[in-house]
């Protein structure tokens, strides 16, 4: 579990999407409080017990297991920036400046 709550957020294997198709306003803040909320904050709880440390605390990681969690990350900062930032900069900006930001972006991501 890597301690980068964000990428994981977007892309973990254990990420939850859901529909809730409710017509009333009122259903949909039952089930928001009664369901959705408790099991977030449950996912939350765990995350913070595992990955979240104070500075001073260090968290016992394998060389092999860091190496893949850089991987993994790595490969999700270079999807999202191919998926999301190379194909909507274009169209909001055009090629020649949203290649430099891109460009740009890439180095910083270090996905080059």
């Amino acid at each position: 579990v890597s301690p980068s709550l964000f990428v994981r957020s977007g892309f973990s294997p254990a990420v939850s999407v859901l529909k809730l198709d409710v017509e009333e306003e009122e259903r949909l803040e039952e089930i928001m409080r009664d369901h959705v909320s408790p099991a977030a904050k449950d996912v939350l709880m765990v995350w913070l017990e595992r990955c979240a440390r104070e500075e001073d605390e260090k968290r016992v990681m394998g060389e092999e297991e860091k190496r893949e969690l850089e991987r993994r990350d790595k490969s999700f900062r270079k999807k999202n920036v191919e998926d999301d930032l190379e194909l909507k900069f274009p169209r909001m900006f055009g090629e020649e400046v949203s290649s430099r930001v891109v460009h740009a972006i890439k180095e910083a991501f270090g996905v080059l």
